[in-house]
């Protein structure tokens, strides 16, 4: 199962719970949850928000801040994790799959 992507849930909390205050804690146990249990293997992908010059406005700067967040809780529950720049995989945790056939 591909989820694509957690950049676009991190702005759908944010547009409920308004911008101008910092996002309260996502409801991140519920997805960890759903990733474990699915019996399906769960391909998440998500924007890296690390790697560039910190946001000047204020919404971009909370986007970033709570995706951060996310990324980094959602990888400590993974057993892989692998950054893709320019259609090269990086592994960051794991171990790449032999095949990637069904």
């Amino acid at each position: 199962m591909l989820v694509d992507d957690l950049g676009g849930w991190v702005v759908a909390l944010h547009d409920t719970a308004g911008w101008r205050e910092p996002m309260a804690e996502p409801p991140l146990r519920e997805l960890i949850d759903a990733v474990r249990d699915s019996p399906a293997d769960v391909i998440l992908v998500s924007p890296e928000v690390g790697l560039t010059v910190v946001p000047e406005n204020l919404a971009a700067r909370r986007f970033a801040d709570a995706l951060g967040t996310v990324n980094r809780k959602v990888a400590d529950a993974c057993a892989g994790v692998v950054l893709l720049v320019a259609g090269q995989p990086l592994w960051i945790k794991g171990t790449p799959p032999t095949s990637l056939t069904p």
